[in-house]
């Protein structure tokens, strides 16, 4: 579809994602909401689970599925994750969207999207709905269940709806070449060194530059920048020039560091 705009919200920036306790960032996430709505595009918001998914999913370890894990395990997960996108649905209904929610385990199996979903996305915007999914728990045929990150959720959108830009909205600003000294790097392809630190169930930075690299081979203008810095969000959704990564695939090049 022309013209869409596919967000990804990140936890670190609607909750306090390394508390264990769940308590979402109010402050953010009503300025993010807003920058969202001032720009009047066609957005697909996804958002992450931060201090609500996954505190609880690497308790139960949901992420590994049965044996390690049990049904118990996932369903407290999934209820924590509805509780979040209540939070977020409310949010952009005060700012004017009107939001229609996806929850992923009704239509994701084995880490994939059914088909037919791609349409009813394609008829909520064209309706004048704004799609809202999550990172979430699924059924997996492997391993009972499993979890599908948000970050894969915004790519596999982005592509299969052409997309004019994706946007990973997170708490850094963007890759980091050493995360100790923040160097940013400003443009990151498939041979980019970077050091990760994962402490997530979804595998943290390595696994958002993996997906945002999937939808930058399709062509998808895709960026990782800091939306807890005042207007970046905004200005990035307007095509405007913003600190961040850029994620771009290079069909013949050279290793960058």
């Amino acid at each position: 579809m022309k013209n869409v705009v596919v967000v990804k919200l990140g936890g670190s920036v609607i909750t306090y994602k390394h508390k264990s306790a769940r308590g979402v960032n109010t402050h953010n996430l009503e300025r993010v909401i807003a920058e969202m709505a001032e720009t009047r595009k066609n957005l697909v918001v996804i958002h992450g689970g931060g201090s609500f998914g996954h505190s609880v999913a690497l308790k139960n370890k949901v992420q590994f599925g049965k044996p390690i894990s049990n049904n118990k395990g996932a369903s407290e997960t999934m209820l924590s994750m509805l509780e979040l996108n209540k939070v977020v649905l409310e949010e952009m209904l005060k700012n004017g969207f009107a939001p229609i929610s996806f929850p992923p385990h009704s239509f994701v199996l084995d880490k994939r999207i059914k088909k037919p979903f791609w349409q009813i996305f394609e008829r909520a915007i064209s309706e004048g709905f704004t799609p809202v999914t999550y990172g979430d728990v699924v059924l997996d045929q492997k391993t009972g269940f499993t979890i599908i990150s948000g970050d894969q959720l915004a790519s596999q959108l982005a592509i299969q709806l052409k997309a004019e830009t994706l946007i990973f909205a997170t708490a850094v600003d963007g890759v980091y070449k050493d995360y100790k000294s923040k160097n940013l790097i400003e443009v990151v392809d498939q041979y980019t060194n970077f050091k990760s630190i994962t402490k997530d169930a979804t595998g943290g930075i390595k696994n958002k530059v993996e997906q945002a690299l999937l939808a930058a081979k399709a062509g998808v203008n895709t960026l990782i920048l800091n939306a807890t810095k005042p207007g970046l969000l905004k200005k990035a959704i307007l095509n405007e020039e913003v600190k961040c990564s850029k994620i771009v695939w290079r069909n013949h090049g050279i290793q960058t560091s």
